[in-house]
């Protein structure tokens, strides 16, 4: 993976011990590694004195999704971020990793006018702007140019 050098699962087990080893490999642990391998790959998002999880909110099998529930999902995976994020966000848009620029974009479900909420992208400088700009029928396609960079913000701390 990217240069980075990699273990036998042999070379891991002497390196871990067996006990930890013998955990990683419980099925009872899957989800848990599962979600522990995804911080490795996601690392949190330090901006300003705030971190932050970058979250994508489709599902597998999904292509489409309606305002109301992108709202109920961004509630349900406690990333229902609002107006005071966003715009802290934006305050601290230099301590945005410049890797993210034009490759993410997050939605602020509470963030809203007119009912549509809000997402902060890049278009040469960081930027807020309505999803209705890009929604077609309120509904957020898989397959939109924008919707393939959107993701949802946990507030860690």
């Amino acid at each position: 993976m990217n240069g980075t050098p990699t273990f036998s699962t042999d070379q891991l087990r002497r390196e871990i011990g067996d006990d930890l080893f013998a955990v990683l490999c419980s099925a009872g642990n899957v989800t848990l590694v599962r979600e522990f391998a995804k911080t490795l790959i996601e690392p949190d998002l330090i901006i300003g004195d705030r971190t932050y999880k970058s979250i994508p909110f489709l599902r597998e099998g999904e292509d489409i999704l309606d305002i109301d529930t992108l709202t109920a999902r961004a509630i349900e995976l406690s990333a229902n971020l609002g107006e005071d994020d966003g715009k802290y966000i934006l305050e601290h848009e230099d301590e945005i990793p410049c890797g993210l620029a034009g490759k993410e974009a997050w939605v602020f479900p509470a963030w809203r006018d007119d009912g549509n909420p809000t997402y902060v992208g890049w278009d040469g400088e960081w930027f807020p702007t309505l999803c209705c700009y890009w929604c077609e029928a309120n509904r957020i396609q898989k397959n939109s140019w924008h919707a393939a960079k959107l993701r949802l913000l946990r507030r860690m701390s």
